[in-house]
This record gives C-alpha cells, structure tokens and sequence, in this order.
C-alpha cells in the first residue's frame, strides 16, 4: 500500500486506529492519514474526493458494514 504513493490515506471505523498504525509502519507517512472514525464520514469523504478511482481496504466485517451503508445510500447494489 505504501509503495502506491497516494495523495491520502483515510481510515475509518471501529478499528481505524489499528489500520493507522498499520499504515504508518508499512510506511505511509502519518501526515497523509485521514481519520474518521465513523463510516458516514467516512462515505461523505469519499464522496467529495477528487480521484477517478479509491481502493477500499477493509475487515470482513467493516466491508460488511461499509457495504450496507453504501447500499443504502444508492452507491452500490445490494448483495454481493
């Protein structure tokens, strides 16, 4: 992931903590974490960003978490 040299990197959710420390080890500079800890924030920010493309690195269960929000809200379909 730090090899990629992204603008930003946003972490959010229960375990956003544990993903930031994971991040800043693995290399990624802690100025260019992004925190919310929770996911409607974390869906508005992504939402505002300006980028063509985001990839999503989550938990199973954050994914599960992100993707009912996210089906929700019309971004995506329901179901897998």
């Amino acid at each position: 992931v730090a090899s990629q040299k992204a603008a930003s990197y946003l972490v959010g959710g229960e375990r956003y903590k544990d993903i930031g420390l994971r991040l800043t080890v693995a290399g990624v500079p802690e100025k260019a974490l992004v925190s919310k800890p929770a996911l409607d924030d974390v869906i508005s920010t992504l939402k505002r960003s300006p980028q063509d493309q985001l990839y999503v690195l989550a938990t199973y269960t954050a994914m599960l978490q992100l993707r009912k929000k996210l089906s929700d809200g019309g971004y995506i379909k329901a179901g897998f």
